[in-house]
């Protein structure tokens, strides 16, 4: 699979939209920039994304359904429009904090 890893290289604006049909994304780590508003649709999601530490929004359809199990999702310190999804902090694999108004 393909790894992308660039958590803490101060990357700024938006995660492009094509990122998301990118076939074998295995894990994505993004953690740690300065990313914003909103997170892309996946065709196939990573099961490992970590998008922590970032200004993002808005989450992508994929993430407001609970995880494939094994999956690994870190969303904490974002700037998340309310609702978060309902399998925030239900499962041990799964890192949220509430969303900010």
């Amino acid at each position: 699979g393909i790894n992308a890893e660039y958590g803490g290289n101060n990357l700024e604006g938006e995660i492009p939209t094509n990122l998301g049909s990118l076939s074998g994304l295995t894990r994505l780590e993004l953690q740690w920039n300065h990313l914003v508003k909103s997170i892309p649709q996946f065709t196939n999601p990573p099961k490992y994304i970590n998008l922590s530490n970032n200004k993002f929004r808005k989450l992508a359809p994929f993430l407001t359904t609970k995880p494939v199990e094994g999956s690994y999702y870190d969303l904490r310190n974002n700037s998340f429009a309310c609702p978060v999804p309902s399998w925030c902090g239900h499962s041990g694999n799964e890192m949220c904090l509430p969303c900010r108004n």
